[in-house]
């Protein structure tokens, strides 16, 4: 996840939308998977934006990606579960999974800002 993070940081200023090559090289995953996740989970629906029909992803759907993620391959949960899970965290007022990663994101900005000083 280190890597996707510095390439999330990278572009989350100057990109509004990401292709499923460059979401792929985030995750380190393949393209393929993330077609399939798409079919599995219906949270994850990019744009398309052109006429070739290009999946084009924003940070809304890199969000969701991130959540998918971390509960598939981090957490351990088949895609049965991580479809309960997300159904269980969409009932849920506070969301626990969501907010860990935000505390993550905020910890790695917080870590980074005591670096630079």
């Amino acid at each position: 996840m280190e890597k996707e993070e510095e390439y999330f940081d990278e572009y989350k200023i100057n990109k509004l939308f990401w292709n499923i090559t460059e979401v792929a090289e985030m995750f380190e995953v393949t393209a393929s998977l993330i077609r399939l996740w798409e079919r599995q989970f219906e949270i994850l629906r990019p744009r398309r934006i052109n006429t070739r029909g290009d999946r084009k992803y924003n940070k809304e759907d890199i969000e969701h990606f991130k959540l998918i993620y971390h509960l598939r391959k981090e957490k351990g949960y088949t895609i049965p579960g991580v479809q309960a899970k997300l159904k269980e965290m969409r009932n849920d007022p506070v969301n626990n999974e969501q907010v860990i990663l935000t505390l993550r994101a905020v910890r790695e900005f917080l870590v980074g800002l005591r670096a630079k000083l």
